[in-house]
């Protein structure tokens, strides 16, 4: 009687456990389609898939939406919004997806089209399933957004490039001191205005897409130091942290310390009021940041510097910095500012 319960326990273990593992994640194979094929393929693999295969993929709405999001901080608006039009299809009492679709309409600057899903979405709360703190999210979003479109004036924030830029039509970000150090253009030939797309690595090991940002530099004290403002607008912002409608902003001030051959840069971020600091050794290829932040020791490099673009990694170490784990990617696109020093900015 042992031996035949072992056998049956071993049974049910081995079925369930196949069952459960035949089950993949739809939006991988999708995605996969999409780079390929392209969407209109991804759409038709879906409903095929979906009707004549439901019980060897993953179908839940959650796969459908997180697919839509990476396609949104990819730029790719035109194919997220067909994903979250496939999703509410599938789910159509469901706030959240009409919620997803209404972000990705207003990305796109299709702004009636946001402003029928956002009122969609919170028609549909009351009689969701949701619990209370995702009802409440989705409320406080969709509420926002629609202020937002309806009235946009109400809801700028200060966060704007022209709001950081001097007030100088010849010199908007500035020029290095002739008596500065030399080494101050090491991070001030970034001067100018950059359109920023961001990498972020998972637990699981997968990097994906981790939005966009704005990032402007320009010199600062006379030309002797360097400050930059990063920043990303609420409302490109997923609505878990958009529901503020609040700007996600920090600045940097960076100067070169001759004495002590070193940059010294202080980072303040808005997000909780919050300081790091950073020393910097630098040449005419790549800055490189070492300091102790709350998640432990940090370094960042900005490296691959040209007139146009730059490259920019964030790593930690748990180990006082005898082992690194590359965390973040930056890459950067100038879209406005000078592409070089001024040569007569500097002594002859």
């Amino acid at each position: 009687m042992q031996f035949n319960r072992a056998l049956l326990v071993l049974f049910v273990t081995l079925f369930t456990h196949s069952a459960f593992a035949q089950k993949q994640p739809i939006s991988k194979i999708l995605q996969e389609t999409i780079n390929s094929k392209g969407i209109e393929a991804a759409i038709e693999q879906y409903r095929t898939l979906k009707t004549n295969h439901s019980d060897g993929y993953d179908f839940s709405e959650s796969e459908l939406n997180s697919l839509g999001y990476s396609l949104v901080q990819s730029d790719r608006l035109r194919e997220a919004t067909q994903i979250f039009e496939l999703n509410i299809e599938s789910f159509p009492a469901s706030p959240n997806g009409h919620d997803s679709l209404g972000e990705a309409f207003l990305r796109a600057g299709n702004h009636e089209k946001a402003i029928g899903f956002y009122e969609k979405t919170l028609a549909l709360l009351p009689g969701s399933a949701l619990d209370d703190n995702a009802k409440q999210s989705l409320q406080k979003n969709a509420e926002n957004k629609l202020g937002y479109l309806r009235d946009s004036s109400e809801y700028r924030n200060s966060t704007e490039a022209t709001d950081f830029v001097a007030n100088n039509a010849e010199l908007p970000y500035g020029r290095i001191h002739p008596d500065a150090p030399p080494e101050t253009e090491h991070w001030g030939k970034l001067a100018g205005v950059w359109d920023c797309s961001i990498e972020r690595l998972l637990p699981s090991g997968n990097w994906v897409q981790g939005g966009r940002a704005t990032w402007v530099w320009k010199y600062i004290l006379d030309g002797f130091a360097v400050q930059d403002l990063w920043f990303v607008k609420w409302i490109n912002l997923p609505p878990v942290l958009a529901g503020s409608h609040r700007d996600v902003s920090g600045t940097n001030l960076r100067m070169y310390l001759p004495a002590e051959k070193r940059w010294e840069a202080v980072w303040f971020f808005n997000g909780a009021n919050t300081t790091s600091r950073f020393d910097a050794i630098s040449d005419d290829d790549k800055v490189i940041m070492t300091g102790v932040t709350a998640r432990g020791h940090a370094r960042i490099t900005f490296f691959d510097i040209t007139d146009t673009s730059f490259e920019w990694k964030s790593e930690l170490s748990k180990d006082e910095g005898k082992t690194w784990q590359e965390t973040t990617r930056i890459h950067g696109i100038r879209t406005s500012g000078p592409k070089s020093p001024k040569a007569s900015s500097r002594k002859s």
